[in-house]
């Protein structure tokens, strides 16, 4: 196992690098993020993930992404940490690519927060002619 862990260490990164700007110039502080175009399919494979995805989230707009397994939301966010770099089309910061922000100083302004795996039932109640809606929901166990 070590031998493995150590040789994982000392692989080389493959992750495009530029050294055309400098995080600075970007001001992370007031970032709007926009995927325009962007397709993706994983490698060795024919299947498109992600197909022609035209989105922009503007600072301090909050969104959700769903979806059934496979349909791509993972995927959505490794091409945003840069651990994959989309086949077609580009993400924007504040509309720098963000292939021309240097990896070592873009990964330190992203951060990812994963969620557990939750099965909801949404039961529809009716109660003085308004409709509300009683989410249960249980959280996997592993």
């Amino acid at each position: 196992f070590y031998r493995e862990y150590e040789s994982l260490l000392k692989m080389q990164s493959n992750i495009y690098e530029s050294n055309c700007l400098d995080a600075k110039d970007i001001g992370f502080s007031n970032v709007n993020i926009k995927y325009e175009n962007v397709s993706f399919t994983y490698p060795n494979t024919n299947k498109t993930i992600l197909k022609n995805i035209n989105i922009e989230i503007k600072k301090g707009e909050k969104i959700g992404i769903v979806g059934l397994n496979g349909s791509g939301k993972t995927t959505f966010i490794k091409l945003l940490t840069r651990l994959y770099n989309p086949v077609e089309g580009r993400i924007t910061l504040n509309g720098v690519d963000i292939k021309d922000i240097p990896y070592n100083q873009y990964i330190k302004h992203i951060g990812i927060v994963v969620s557990s795996q939750v099965k909801c039932t949404i039961i529809r109640h009716k109660v003085y002619n308004a409709n509300y809606f009683k989410i249960d929901c249980l959280f996997s166990k592993r």
